[in-house]
């Protein structure tokens, strides 16, 4: 502690305010000591190279900084406006990217647009049509049992009425929720795969994830196939925001300032599931501190959108 206080925490504070004009005044002397103290210097540093290759396991290699020193960086930077809000906010992501899970980063099952293993290829092509995405998970029986996907450019060479998508059906890979999103990226890209099955203990499908749920994670929302025609907000007025309720809350926090808590939930649905208890119904009003939250729309399962009118 006190090496620590001296050689480290009490020179900081002392010049950090005036580092120009003290710089002058102490080059000559770290000039001379630095001169009488390279002998002792160079000899304990081979001495500590030494001891330490006997030491270190084969392999390792430590880093030359810390994340806590990078993120106490961050901190100080950022609270002297060196480091814009946006890449402070993509920082923090890198950082968190290696302790995120799939279930984060997944796109829910209720929300997926999925086709039967059974239907036939010109209803797989009105789906197409209708929905516009490009990619769709194929199930037998139930929506939680995923067997495959279906590109819909498959579909441009498909002849015969009456035929069905069996022939065109892909193979899909399935990865537990509970994977880090980081070990995920590197066997999709391994793979070649844009697409995967999530599933949970019980073999279950409980969602999809993409290539670009995953990078969402770093470097926040990127409008794919999933996200057109889907804003994540609007402004109304001065004091009124439509909210799309799968927008996360720290996005949420980070870009509306809406001081929103952190609980055992990722999205604006979440909290509002989270504080009513329920799933509230089309038009229901709650408050929470200085805001109102009317639902706008809902359905038997879910949230989907939400006014927030903020209150002087």
């Amino acid at each position: 502690p006190f090496i620590l206080i001296l050689g480290e925490a009490f020179p900081k504070a002392l010049f950090q305010q005036k580092a120009d004009s003290w710089v002058t005044k102490i080059v000559p002397a770290v000039w001379v000591f630095s001169i009488l103290l390279y002998p002792f210097v160079w000899f304990m540093s081979k001495a500590t190279l030494t001891i330490s290759r006997f030491l270190r396991q084969e392999g390792e290699v430590r880093p030359t900084v810390t994340r806590e020193e990078l993120q106490l960086l961050l901190r100080e930077e950022g609270s002297r406006g060196d480091i814009n809000p946006l890449e402070q906010a993509m920082i923090r992501r890198i950082f968190r990217f290696p302790a995120t899970k799939v279930r984060e980063a997944m796109i829910p099952l209720v929300e997926v647009v999925a086709l039967e293993e059974s239907c036939s290829v010109e209803e797989a092509i009105a789906s197409v049509r209708r929905e516009n995405y490009s990619r769709y998970p194929v199930y037998r029986r139930r929506v939680d049992n995923i067997v495959g996907i279906l590109y819909s450019l498959d579909l441009l060479g498909a002849e015969g009425e009456g035929q069905k998508i069996q022939p065109y059906i892909r193979p899909i890979s399935f990865f537990p929720e509970t994977k880090p999103v980081d070990e995920l990226l590197v066997e999709m890209q391994k793979n070649q795969e844009t697409l995967a099955a999530v599933v949970d203990e019980y073999g279950g499908t409980v969602g999809i994830v993409t290539v670009e749920d995953i990078l969402e994670e770093v470097v926040g929302e990127i409008e794919d196939e999933y996200d057109l025609n889907q804003p994540l907000y609007r402004r109304m007025g001065p004091r009124k925001l439509w909210i799309n309720a799968r927008m996360e809350v720290d996005q949420i926090n980070e870009t509306l300032k809406l001081g929103l808590p952190k609980g055992d939930y990722e999205t604006l649905g979440g909290f509002v599931l989270e504080r009513l208890g329920r799933v509230p119904l089309t038009g229901e009003v709650f408050r929470y501190k200085k805001m109102l939250f009317e639902i706008l729309k809902s359905n038997e399962k879910s949230v989907q959108e939400v006014m927030v009118t903020l209150k002087e």
